[in-house]
């Protein structure tokens, strides 16, 4: 049966996209080494990006593309060609501009200095090493001119505005570009804006992107630029697979092309336009999610009760000890800015917490509360659901992952990836236990929220997601996949707040209670599996 379209564009984002290839002299100690798809042959290195059209007339077509590699090559002799939409045969370019986006590279820097364990580069390229690293940015990006004429299907880019949290975006570019152009050129990928690393400079998108997308055009579904592909963060311990793909900000991109004199034609929202129904119930749920600390671990926690009680994983507790009720050295959540504090502050506050409940039994839940003498008042952002939930509803998992929230360079909110509920486990007859995900879920989004996102209500709080372990048996030989996620169901979230309003123990008890088929769900241990 033929599928259904699900998205249609003002116009069609692929006709301002093109495919670079740059070939050069590369050091024969960097070649193995390079943090791109690249082929050497002869002493001459050829890489692949991706580009947007960025100006285009009877005469030349001007593109904008990255530049990361340039500064490997020995500038006095390179070779630049880009093979335009619809048209096979590439076009040599001469270069025009080439520099750097100053608070896209500032970001970078900050993030790799003042956090652990990050690095540029993308996991399926070669291992790069520090004397690439220095060499290259991934904030360089390059004005090439094709002294041909506008040919039919192509198109200059439109530019936008930088992306809502959870909006839908479309990466369109050319990974693996050296092959066949048939089969890479313009592939188009669908995600969400994630986070914000730096307004108007840097987000983080959930799209596909793979060696050669850098440079590639990101776009929203009236056709018009948000961003720019960059080169994704990744854990520099090659045994983590974890990776976060980068968009430099339409904002970001206009001033370097505005330095060089070719700007593209510039959009901007009508004054008054209201805002999308998605976008006012991500924020509503963004403004639920803080980042909870115990000493040098953290996670999500979900406000649920307006006098400062909230809800995350007892797996943040229970290494330390910390699962008797009381106050707990070290246990603290950050709180930003005018949504959960009265009087308008601006700014992060970090407040002390005290431990309500840790569970004892199948749970991973524990209610903590923020000191009064810390703050006033916490307002919640949504609601819940305790509807029966059913797999395929739209989901956002809303949490605090990846990046320490207790470095000040990384995001003040709570970053959001969308997916669909998967599969929700049951027991006995039919009570749903165990809610399983294809939204990303990362190292900090434990505690976070699972957000429906069509009825903008709360239906789970994140526990965790799967490690798949790989002949050996070591962790080396083990790999995260963040695709495959499991939730606490919102029923169980309601036993916590009738608590609070009932002050009566026998619900923590209740919770408390073993229950091995809830259990054994959890550990994924099926009765009926006989291997």
């Amino acid at each position: 049966m033929e599928a259904k379209a699900t998205t249609t564009f003002a116009s069609d984002p692929r006709t301002s996209c093109v495919l670079v290839r740059i070939t050069g002299e590369c050091p024969a100690s960097l070649r193995t080494t390079l943090p791109f798809y690249s082929i050497s042959r002869t002493g001459r290195t050829t890489i692949s990006v991706s580009g947007i059209v960025i100006g285009a007339n009877r005469s030349q077509i001007r593109i904008l593309c990255n530049a990361s590699a340039l500064s490997l090559f020995n500038k006095n002799d390179i070779g630049i060609v880009a093979v335009l939409p619809g048209h096979p045969d590439p076009v040599d370019c001469r270069l025009d501009a080439v520099g750097r986006v100053s608070c896209v590279d500032d970001a970078f820097r900050a993030i790799m200095e003042q956090t652990i364990g990050w690095t540029v580069g993308w996991r399926y390229a070669s291992s790069s090493n520090d004397a690439v690293n220095n060499l290259m940015s991934p904030a360089a990006l390059a004005v090439v001119t094709a002294d041909v004429s506008q040919p039919a299907g192509v198109r200059p880019v439109t530019l936008g505005r930088s992306g809502d949290h959870g909006q839908d975006v479309y990466a369109v570019s050319s990974p693996f570009g050296l092959f066949c152009p048939a089969v890479m050129q313009n592939g188009v990928s669908k995600g969400v804006v994630g986070n914000t690393i730096r307004p108007g400079c840097l987000q983080t998108i959930d799209a596909r992107c793979l060696p050669g997308s850098e440079g590639g055009g990101v776009f929203c579904t009236d056709g018009n630029l948000v961003g720019v592909v960059t080169i994704p963060l990744r854990r520099a311990d090659q045994t983590d697979t974890t990776a976060v793909n980068m968009m430099m900000s339409v904002e970001a991109i206009a001033g370097f092309l505005s330095r060089h004199r070719c700007l593209p034609p510039m959009t901007r929202p009508a004054a008054g336009r209201p805002r999308s129904n998605l976008t006012d119930r991500l924020t509503l749920a963004t403004r639920s999610v803080v980042p909870i600390c115990l000493d040098r671990s953290w996670a999500s926690a979900v406000i649920i009760h307006s006098d400062g009680y909230l809800v995350t994983n007892a797996h943040l507790l229970i290494p330390s000890g910390a699962t008797e009720p009381g106050p707990v050295p070290g246990l603290r959540v950050r709180l930003d800015g005018s949504n959960f504090l009265h009087g308008n502050k601006q700014g992060r506050r970090w407040a002390q917490a005290s431990v309500v409940y840790c569970s004892s039994g199948p749970w991973d839940l524990a209610l903590v509360h923020i000191d009064q003498d810390e703050l006033v008042s916490v307002s919640e952002g949504i609601g819940w659901s305790f509807a029966p939930p059913r797999p395929g509803t739209s989901v956002a998992a809303v949490g605090h992952a990846l990046f320490d929230p207790s470095v000040e360079c990384t995001p003040a909110g709570p970053s959001v990836s969308r997916g669909t509920l998967a599969k929700v486990g049951r027991i006995r007859g039919g009570e749903p236990v165990l809610l399983q995900s294809s939204a990303l879920v990362h190292r900090g989004n434990s505690g976070g929220m699972l957000l429906d996102v069509d009825a903008g209500r709360a239906i789970g709080v994140v526990s965790c997601n799967i490690r798949q372990s790989l002949p050996g048996g070591a962790d080396r030989d083990s790999a995260t996949i963040p695709s495959l996620n499991f939730s606490i169901p919102a029923r169980i979230i309601a036993d916590l707040i009738t608590y609070i309003h009932a002050r009566d123990d026998r619900i923590l008890a209740e919770l408390n209670k073993d229950d091995e088929a809830i259990r054994n769900l959890w550990l994924l241990k099926s009765p009926q599996a006989r291997l």
